[in-house]
């Protein structure tokens, strides 16, 4: 069919690009402890993009039987559009790293290792406390497989296996319902030992208590430090606000922007990792760059149009589906971790931070931000005193980011932003925490 979809597109266009991506996805609901249902499910999508004299033009189907219309519409669309001089080809074909490939019992899990990981899920909450309920949670395997044809001569094509489980847990403390969400991922099958961890967390909400408003240290869970970089950080490093000048940092390659014991990588290729791929989705191959390096700002993100504007290569940072024109995202962000055993017991004053809320109000491009502690714990002379409730902390991203006081050594996975974070927990020198 692809090869059908290339022929016609050929009589139509001399510039052009077939975007192609099926997913096959088996899903387990659970309610209340037990699975409500299961089902498999197919979809796939073509995304077309065409040059017609200078003037782009863009359609996608999920029926691939009405291809052609598809390329009419694409083709439609670019005679009706301006021409963009911007435009300088898509992408070329170039070498790119093969990466591990699929792991085998992920491909082969079905329905079966889904009803038994989850008997033995919910089995290791109650073992830990019978009062805890899996309200409600999903747990699903998606296979992707995807393949790019341009113009230029590129045809490259990937598979992808990943299991995720997500859901929220349920118990009642002090005569009030508490929860705790839980997101669970990886590229090969789960243990059903990582419920210790969620089930742990939501016994720990158990007497929260009051913070008075103060300036105190923060420590952020690698949770919270991926929604934070997923705001801010990622808006700053994208090439295309660093081209057009909307990022604080356009003019600061080779400038100081963070404290110099932070280092952070954008890493496709090292095995394992959530988002190693071999390209992007345009075809560009994966790398793995110093973005930060001790505090020095060393690159910027690109995809193929902002990195030829910039004159620079791209860096493999395209993200898109079948419904979407390409767009810069991080890949796996990795800060590298400190010298700190245990972060918090370096503490004096802090509050300790896993999850917040009211991201989507933050400012990422001037880095401002008032959000809601969800889950969090006030911390004195090294140790956790209490859960917090009804609080909220109020600060600036990049002047946080500037005032580091330790760096754990361990470095954990957390399936925020573009779902490849890994990273420590890190501790912050001010924050004004908002309470009574």
């Amino acid at each position: 069919m692809i090869d059908k979809i290339v022929n016609y597109l050929k009589s139509k266009s001399s510039q052009y690009e077939v975007f192609y991506t099926r997913n096959t996805s088996t899903d387990a609901e659970i309610t209340k402890d037990r699975i409500s249902f299961v089902s498999d499910g197919v979809t796939h999508g073509i995304a077309v993009r065409v040059i017609i004299d200078g003037k782009p033009g863009f359609a996608y189907t999920s029926n691939l039987d009405s291809y052609r219309h598809c390329v009419d519409t694409a083709i439609k669309v670019a005679k009706s559009s301006r021409p963009d001089k911007d435009f300088m080809g898509f992408v070329t074909p170039k070498r790119f790293r093969k990466v591990q490939g699929c792991d085998k019992e992920l491909l082969s899990m079905g329905p079966d290792w889904m009803h038994s990981f989850s008997g033995d899920y919910i089995g290791v909450i109650k073992s830990i406390d019978s009062s805890i309920t899996c309200s409600m949670a999903l747990l699903s395997k998606d296979i992707e497989e995807t393949r790019i044809i341009n113009s230029e001569g590129l045809d490259v094509e990937d598979k992808v296996a990943t299991v995720s489980f997500q859901g929220s847990l349920l118990m009642k403390c002090d005569g009030r319902l508490e929860s705790v969400d839980f997101e669970h991922g990886g590229k090969k099958l789960l243990e059903p030992q990582v419920a210790k961890d969620s089930a742990q967390r939501l016994i720990g909400q158990r007497g929260k208590q009051n913070v008075k408003t103060s300036d105190m240290q923060l420590i952020l869970h690698p949770d919270a430090m991926a929604s934070l970089l997923g705001e801010s950080y990622a808006f700053s490093v994208d090439g295309s606000n660093q081209f057009l000048k909307k990022s604080l940092w356009h003019d600061k390659i080779g400038s100081r922007v963070m404290d110099s014991k932070i280092t952070i990588l954008d890493d496709a290729v090292t095995p394992g990792l959530f988002c190693t791929r071999p390209f992007d989705n345009e075809g560009s191959p994966s790398r793995s760059i110093k973005v930060i390096e001790k505090g020095v700002l060393k690159n910027f993100l690109y995809d193929n149009y902002y990195s030829k504007l910039a004159k620079r290569e791209s860096t493999g940072n395209a993200y898109r589906n079948a419904v979407t024109l390409p767009k810069i995202s991080p890949n796996n962000i990795i800060i590298r971790h400190g010298k700190v055993k245990d972060v918090i017991s370096e503490a004096g004053k802090a509050i300790y931070v896993r999850s917040m809320l009211g991201l989507h109000t933050m400012n990422e491009s001037t880095g401002d931000f008032s959000l809601g502690v969800m889950e969090g714990h006030y911390v004195e002379n090294g140790q956790i005193k209490y859960p917090v409730k009804d609080a909220m902390i109020a600060g600036n991203f990049f002047e946080l980011m500037n005032d580091v006081s330790a760096i754990g050594k361990e470095v954990k996975h957390s399936l925020e932003v573009s779902g490849g974070c890994y990273l420590p927990e890190m501790m912050f020198n001010k924050i004004r925490v908002i309470g009574k």
